[in-house]
């Protein structure tokens, strides 16, 4: 039993010393690909973190009807974004969050009796002539939430790279000069390099993929801009989250763009799920 237990220890051992060679040697590939502006170490770079986050084809075939769901919500969502497969690399987070509620009340507003009074001259009832106050009011409360992981389907035509946390922290530690797993970093208090270096690399990423820059603006001592307070290490319009009713035929899907999150509003027609609707909330300073 000691024999089998010593053996386990040392091949984790040597799993973890090999995972942080390995982190090494990517981030050092990133320093040199930037140092000699080098496309073809990029996509040396690239193809090891695609080989690391592939696509995950088969792994929901035998799900439930709801997770099938959330994964033709998901690929319909970025299948109908023409800007998406035109644009440069696509970074998505690995793994998705969902949730159940028992209305999307920007189509189902009318079956909720606690908000019926509010429209009751509505004979109608269309479900785009929604209560502008209700628009806001998405999800009522949540019956069940989950996250899905390595939730990586693949997107027809696009670029698309998915950030693991170990690829996150490698790409954290070549621009900030800290190894992070998140990917939100405050720049006022988590940039360790210069802000001059950190610029000239992150234009060098930029060429290669979007992030998200929001926040307040930095100054320097000359009142010249720098940078936005925070950075984020995914592409615009990725999903955070996916919100489907219990009939599983409404959805809402949260995304973030720059300093708004934007709501997509989808519903199932004919099988197909469409966008039929969009809100924007935005923040400023921060």
């Amino acid at each position: 039993m000691e024999r089998k237990l010593t053996k386990y220890l040392i091949l984790i051992s040597l799993i973890l010393f090999t995972s942080q060679i390995f982190s090494q040697s990517q981030i050092k590939l990133l320093e040199r690909a930037y140092k000699e502006n080098s496309d073809s170490l990029m996509q040396i770079f690239f193809n090891n973190w695609k080989s690391m986050t592939p696509f995950q084809y088969n792994n929901y075939e035998e799900a439930n009807d709801t997770i099938k769901a959330i994964k033709e919500i998901y690929k319909s969502f970025y299948d109908s974004l023409e800007f998406f497969k035109k644009d440069k690399i696509n970074l998505l987070p690995n793994d998705l969050e969902y949730g159940i509620v028992n209305y999307v009340m920007c189509f189902q507003w009318y079956l909720d009796s606690a908000f019926f009074e509010i429209e009751k001259n509505n004979l109608r009832r269309d479900t785009l002539q929604c209560p502008e106050i209700l628009i806001e009011a998405h999800t009522e409360k949540l019956l069940y939430n989950a996250k899905i992981t390595n939730f990586r389907p693949k997107i027809t035509e696009a670029k698309t790279l998915f950030l693991d946390s170990l690829y996150v922290a490698r790409i954290n530690s070549f621009l900030v000069g800290k190894y992070r797993k998140e990917y939100w970093t405050n720049l006022v208090k988590d940039l360790k390099d210069r802000p001059d270096k950190f610029l000239a690399k992150l234009e060098f990423l930029k060429s290669y993929f979007n992030v998200i820059e929001s926040g307040d603006r930095i100054y320097d001592k000359n009142d010249i801009y720098y940078y936005n307070k925070y950075l984020q290490l995914l592409s615009k319009y990725s999903i955070h989250e996916i919100h489907i009713d219990k009939s599983l035929n409404y959805s809402i899907v949260k995304t973030i763009d720059d300093n708004c999150i934007v709501y997509y509003y989808m519903c199932k027609n004919e099988n197909k799920w469409i966008i039929k609707k969009k809100s924007r909330m935005c923040f400023c300073g921060g």
